[in-house]
């Protein structure tokens, strides 16, 4: 999907550069904060040993990315097709996909319930568990059938 304002992942590529791609250990701090306004605490073995494995296995996340990118996302035109109750949750300092992108996903699924987390990045449920299970559970109560 193309978002009305580019994220700066979106830029980096359109000049070539893949900035989702830890080239080494020591990049994935880099890439981590591209994720999140205020990363998930997690212990330094953990993150050594993601980052370790992130740079290991690099040229499959090569791969994976230009494959997926290259092909054409034909999402938009699909949105109208969308029929369950759909919540819609954003983080509106994504910086991988713009949070403008947002707006094209609410408007295009009908009825979806938008809600845009500020000072937010990319992975609320990482980020901001506590509130994103409140917003997600809130729209399941306001389900119908939903018990109350």
């Amino acid at each position: 999907m193309a978002s009305p304002h580019p994220s700066e992942v979106a830029v980096a590529r359109a000049a070539g550069k893949n900035l989702l791609i830890a080239e080494t250990p020591a990049d994935y701090a880099r890439v981590w904060k591209l994720f999140f306004v205020k990363p998930p605490q997690l212990p330094g073995p953990v993150l050594d040993y993601l980052a370790e494995r992130a740079a290991v296995h690099k040229d499959f996340a090569k791969k994976l990315w230009s494959d997926l990118w290259a092909r054409p996302d034909p999402l938009d035109a699909e949105l109208s097709r969308v029929k369950p109750p759909t919540l819609v949750l954003w983080g509106d300092a994504d910086r991988v996909i713009d949070v403008s992108s947002a707006d094209v996903f609410a408007q295009g699924i009908p009825g979806a319930k938008l809600v845009k987390l500020e000072r937010c990045g990319h992975v609320p449920m990482a980020e901001r568990p506590e509130e994103t299970a409140k917003y997600y559970l809130a729209f399941l109560s306001g389900l119908p059938g939903a018990s109350r």
